[in-house]
């Protein structure tokens, strides 16, 4: 096998979340992020139901306890230091990087509401999707710890498939079952657009043939071949060197890399220009619209206001749809510079240059 790009754990890094030194035990075999450990290669982890209070299911939440969120703040922490290579929620949690033109996203315990459990990562989904994958047709790959058979309100999964029904998900990848490995498509009604769902449970050691640990999954995504395979392997310890075992499932299935003609032509106008120069609407906000942005290839736009003096309360827009943006909360008698760029949504993700830079002092 050739050397992995990463390891992707979905969820239960400990077993109990309070037994002492288990989360350092983590730390000390899959490294900081990057290798540090005694795993040599990036790792990319999400917390499971075990990394609560206790192995109920749902988990219990104990605020009272001083170490519930020993996993979930051990997480924020690994986030903020690989902060440049992935995009990160608001709360540090949930998180999302590209290998190539793959795009990962991990939701740790599941596709959620914003509560005790799953912390707001269906927002972060949505919002992660339409910034960084958009229109392109890019390949997805999500990764959670609960099997899609725990969202178990009608609410929570359909918002989770209308979350992804219009973006090229290639593979949905869980833990926590017991079950064994499995290739299953959900929904199960044909009547809908069905998603490729693979399961392994936890990679754990296998007490009935002791010669057998870490059971995981290789997937292998391919874009000469424009194809995914999914192989479960595990390693044995024969010899003082693991060998690695191929079990009999092997699945494949052709993907799509979207929009592959090589679109390097930014949207137009560009560089970008103003239809309203930025103007006060107030004695702490400043509004400002640029010309709507057109892309020859149809792969969609977005917009990018940047404020560049610095000063105390202005804010860049971000990557947004929309053509206007409105910077608040900025201080009295205080001047501040906006420019803007646009960029398509294909793979490239093609820029324009920005506009002429514009100022204008807050309350006048």
């Amino acid at each position: 096998m050739a050397r992995p790009r990463g390891l992707l754990l979905a969820g239960d890094l400990t077993n109990y979340y309070g037994v002492p030194g288990q989360w350092y035990e983590f730390t000390n075999d899959y490294g900081v992020v990057n290798g540090e450990g005694r795993i040599d290669f990036p790792v990319y982890e999400g917390y499971g139901n075990h990394d609560f209070d206790t192995l109920s299911d749902p988990p219990t939440i104990s605020p009272e306890s001083p170490l519930t969120d020993v996993v979930i703040d051990g997480i924020r922490s690994r986030n903020e230091q690989r902060a440049e290579e992935v995009n990160v929620s608001s709360n540090g949690l949930h998180y999302s990087w590209d290998w190539d033109s793959v795009h990962f996203v991990s939701l740790n315990l599941y596709p959620g509401f914003n509560n005790p459990y799953s912390k707001g990562s269906l927002a972060f989904l949505e919002k992660d999707l339409a910034n960084n994958v958009g229109v392109s047709g890019r390949p997805v790959v999500i990764f959670f710890h609960y099997d899609l058979g725990a969202l178990r309100s009608r609410r929570t999964a359909a918002a989770f498939y209308y979350a992804i029904h219009d973006y090229n998900v290639i593979g949905i990848f869980h833990g926590h079952t017991h079950t064994g490995r499995r290739h299953y498509l959900w929904p199960a009604s044909t009547l809908y657009k069905q998603f490729d769902v693979y399961e392994h449970g936890p990679a754990t050691f296998d007490p009935k043939a002791t010669k057998k640990f870490l059971r995981y999954l290789v997937v292998d995504i391919d874009s000469g071949n424009n194809t995914m395979t999914v192989v479960p392997r595990y390693t044995t310890t024969d010899t003082l060197i693991d060998n690695w075992e191929t079990s009999s499932y092997i699945w494949s299935k052709a993907i799509s890399f979207g929009n592959t003609t090589g679109d390097t032509v930014p949207p137009t106008p560009d560089p970008m220009i103003w239809a309203v120069k930025p103007y006060v609407t107030s004695g702490t906000s400043i509004s400002m619209t640029a010309t709507i942005a057109t892309d020859a290839e149809g792969d969609g736009v977005q917009y990018y206001f940047e404020e560049t003096t610095g000063n105390p309360g202005g804010t860049d827009s971000g990557w947004q749809n929309s053509e206007t943006y409105e910077d608040t909360g900025l201080v009295a008698n205080t001047i501040y510079s906006y420019r803007v760029k646009t960029r398509d949504l294909s793979s490239n993700v093609n820029e324009t240059g920005y506009s002429p830079e514009r100022a204008k002092i807050a309350g006048y």
